[in-house]
């Protein structure tokens, strides 16, 4: 990412998790509470994401149902079986990490990611959780103009779409494609995560 989009996005990302709130009418103070339920979906960022974060809510006395499928898009979420049971087990919160898949420069067009995940948050929503949705981290295709815009277009997507929108913090770690997390990285998103929704 060019040095400058990288410094907008970091600035950003704390007022981002509370504008969101606020934008569905939902409490600021919105936080989870011994006992919940936390559901996680999406891509390989979310296979990565498990079992840190199912460690850091079982530290705080609260379980995970991470069912994270490599190299899916949200197109692929509104039909696969595994939202619809995480859903039946009635999570307080699903945290969703999708997009990366969706707008590759190289891989499936980007258009009609808004719709689906405004599609898959109402899912959520309508299931009686909310809908946590994360922001991508930096990939290494945003180093062109068209590569940083396609993103941002997703990532605002993203944050209209969400209950709660949480972008990575700055600095995780990467594993050598630069796309994935390390375990270190891995491990940083997941407290993260946690420390905000507690």
């Amino acid at each position: 990412m060019h040095p400058l989009f990288a410094v907008g996005a970091i600035l950003g990302g704390a007022a981002l998790v509370y504008r969101a709130l606020k934008g569905k009418g939902r409490s600021p103070q919105f936080r989870l509470r011994e006992g919940d339920l936390v559901g996680l979906v999406g891509d390989s960022l979310a296979v990565g994401l498990g079992p840190p974060m199912n460690q850091a809510l079982a530290a705080r006395g609260m379980a995970l149902d991470g069912r994270g499928k490599g190299a899916t898009i949200t197109g692929g979420w509104l039909v696969f079986p595994e939202l619809g049971a995480v859903l039946a087990r009635r999570p307080r919160a699903v945290v969703v990490s999708l997009g990366t898949n969706d707008c590759h420069l190289d891989g499936h067009p980007c258009a009609s990611f808004e719709g689906n995940i405004r599609q898959l948050a109402d899912r959520i929503r309508q299931a009686g959780a909310t809908a946590v949705l994360l922001g991508m981290p930096s990939m290494p295709w945003e180093t062109t103009q068209a590569g940083f815009e396609r993103m941002s277009r997703a990532r605002s997507a993203l944050h209209q779409a969400a209950d709660i929108y949480i972008p990575p913090p700055p600095g995780l770690e990467r594993s050598p494609d630069g796309i994935h997390l390390s375990p270190a990285g891995y491990k940083a998103w997941a407290d993260y995560i946690v420390g905000v929704l507690t």
